[in-house]
C-alpha cells in the first residue's frame, strides 16, 4: 500500500493542477484538496476496471438445472422509478412467464407484452414455452475478452411431435438511447448465433439425452418491434 501511494510508478508520480490566481491557490481549503484527490482516484479506478478481465471467454456451454440458476430474490428498487411497478396483474395469468412479477424497464415490459401477442402462433409449433427474467441470476462472457453480460431474458421453446428439440434464446430489450453504448453486447449475441446456428448441442443425463439449439436475436426495441419479430421467427423456424 505504501508503494502504491508513494512510488513514482503509481500515485507518487501524479500531480493535480489547480487553476486560479495566487491568492485563491494559496487559500485552498482541505475540502477542495480532498475533492480533487478523490476525483482523481475515481478516474484511476474507472481506468483500472476497464483493464480487468475476471473471466476468460469460452465457446463451451455447460448444462445446469434451471432450479440451480434461478431462484426467488428480494429486490431493492428506487421509489417512483419505472421498475417500481412489477406488472403483477398482467403476468399473473401467463403460464409461460415463470415469475409472478416483472420489475423491468418500460422496454422490458413492452417486450413481455409483445411476446404475449405471439403466443397463439408459437403454440402451434412449440410446447413447454417459458420466459424467464434474468434478474442477475447468471452471466455469459464474451468470447473475445471475457466481458460479463447478463441477458435480460431467456426464452425456452420445445418442439412438438416428440422431437424433443429445445430452443434456448437469449433476449435483451434495449432502449435506443442505450443501443450504441451496449453495442458490444449485440455483437456478442451475433457471435453466439454464428457459432451455433447449425449446431445441435446434446447433453446426456442419467434419464435421457436432451437436444438444444442455442440462438440469439438482435436487441428488442419497442419502435422496431416488427423487425424483432421477423428476426425471432427466422431463427426458430430456420
Amino acid at each position: 500500500m505504501r508503494e502504491f501511494i508513494s512510488a513514482n510508478g503509481y500515485l507518487g508520480g501524479l500531480e493535480i493542477t489547480f487553476q486560479g490566481d495566487s491568492a485563491e491557490i494559496y487559500s485552498l481549503s482541505n475540502r477542495v484538496q480532498l475533492d480533487a484527490l478523490t476525483g482523481l482516484l475515481g478516474q484511476i479506478e474507472a481506468e483500472v476496471r476497464k483493464c480487468i478481465t475476471e473471466y476468460k471467454g469460452t465457446e463451451n456451454f455447460k448444462p445446469n438445472n434451471v432450479f440451480s440458476i434461478f431462484h426467488n430474490k428480494v429486490l431493492k428498487l428506487l421509489k417512483d422509478s419505472e421498475r417500481e411497478n412489477g406488472d403483477e396483474q398482467f403476468v399473473s395469468d401467463k403460464g409461460w412467464y415463470v415469475f409472478n412479477a416483472n420489475y423491468g424497464t418500460s422496454e422490458e415490459k413492452a417486450f413481455v407484452r409483445m411476446l404475449d401477442r405471439q403466443m397463439d402462433t408459437l403454440k402451434q409449433k412449440y410446447d413447454g414455452i417459458y420466459l424467464i427474467r434474468n434478474e442477475r441470476h447468471f452471466k455469459i462472457f464474451s468470447f473475445s475478452d471475457g466481458q460479463a453480460f447478463e441477458p435480460d431474458f431467456v426464452l425456452f421453446l420445445q418442439e412438438k411431435n416428440g422431437k424433443m428439440l429445445n430452443y434456448q434464446i437469449f433476449i435483451e430489450p434495449k432502449g435506443k438511447h442505450l443501443k450504441e453504448h451496449d453495442k458490444w453486447k449485440e455483437k456478442f449475441l451475433k457471435e453466439i448465433n454464428e457459432k451455433y446456428k447449425d449446431e445441435i448441442l446434446e447433453f446426456t443425463t442419467k434419464r435421457k439425452t436432451q437436444k438444444y439449439r442455442l440462438i440469439c436475436v438482435p436487441f428488442y426495441n419497442n419502435t422496431d418491434e416488427n423487425q424483432f419479430k421477423q428476426s425471432l421467427y427466422e431463427v426458430i423456424e430456420d
